[in-house]
């Protein structure tokens, strides 16, 4: 009952069931078992972000954090994003002291995370310009791990923002190859929601969409909410298959 990695991995599976409250409690009960820790803080953040958007409370839990790493940066970033706080975004991406935004499921080099705020700023230029600049990152990174699917994942978003469908597309086929949902229900279906943004941005729209089907009716880190609220699925906002989705319950009894 004193274990707060063991609360936390409660706290983090009824995230994935989409049970937020439960989710929340869990992860409340191990901050306040540990609370120099870090990733009970992000995942409680992620938790109100997926229940209904709420971030507010997303960035009160990040403040509340002793310290900072990877994965607080992240999700704070993420918050910032779904907040439309794009120059804080830009600032906390500034201030990251290392070149690649980099934790157990993601590898993002700062450029690319800049790259993708200005994006959504409609700085076209400025992000080209950012994503350019990372692809050199990841591209070096990739020779020398070629199966590091987050790698991976983050070549294939990079190559789509970029416009390169063949080389976007080619990704999201190896990381999918690497990962599937069937070998991992955890990472699978984290790496399935960044293949299913590079097909969308890509223009394969129903392909992102089948994805997005699958992922909403099984547990994992996606949600009706978020999906209305994140800018990355905006390629979708007028296709009636998302719309469809949009107005379905998925699984979970909080979802």
């Amino acid at each position: 009952p004193r274990d707060s990695q063991l609360v936390f991995e409660a706290g983090a599976t009824q995230g994935n069931l989409r049970n937020y409250p439960e989710a929340i409690e869990y992860l409340d009960r191990s901050i306040e078992l540990a609370p120099d820790q870090c990733i009970a803080y992000g995942y409680k953040s992620k938790a109100y972000l997926l229940w209904n958007v709420d971030t507010e409370r997303a960035r009160a839990t990040l403040d509340e954090c002793p310290k900072s790493n990877s994965l607080i940066v992240h999700a704070r970033v993420f918050q910032q994003i779904l907040s439309k706080d794009y120059q804080g975004a830009l600032e906390t991406i500034a201030n990251y002291p290392r070149d690649v935004i980099a934790e157990q499921s993601d590898y993002i080099p700062k450029k690319i995370a800049e790259g993708m705020v200005r994006f959504y700023m409609k700085d076209s230029k400025e992000a080209a310009r950012c994503f350019e600049s990372g692809l050199q990152i990841l591209e070096n990174t990739i020779k020398e791990r070629p199966d590091d699917y987050r790698v991976r994942a983050a070549l294939g978003l990079t190559h789509a923002y970029l416009g390169n469908k063949e080389g976007a597309i080619s990704e999201a086929q190896v990381v999918t190859r690497i990962i599937p949902i069937s070998k991992d229900a955890i990472m699978g279906p984290i790496r399935a929601i960044d293949v299913s943004q590079i097909y969308a941005i890509s223009g394969e729209m129903d392909l992102a969409l089948d994805i997005l089907e699958k992922l909403l009716s099984i547990p994992c880190e996606l949600s009706v909410s978020l999906l209305k609220a994140d800018p990355a699925w905006d390629n979708l906002r007028d296709h009636p298959r998302f719309k469809e989705l949009l107005s379905k319950k998925t699984v979970g009894s909080h979802a």
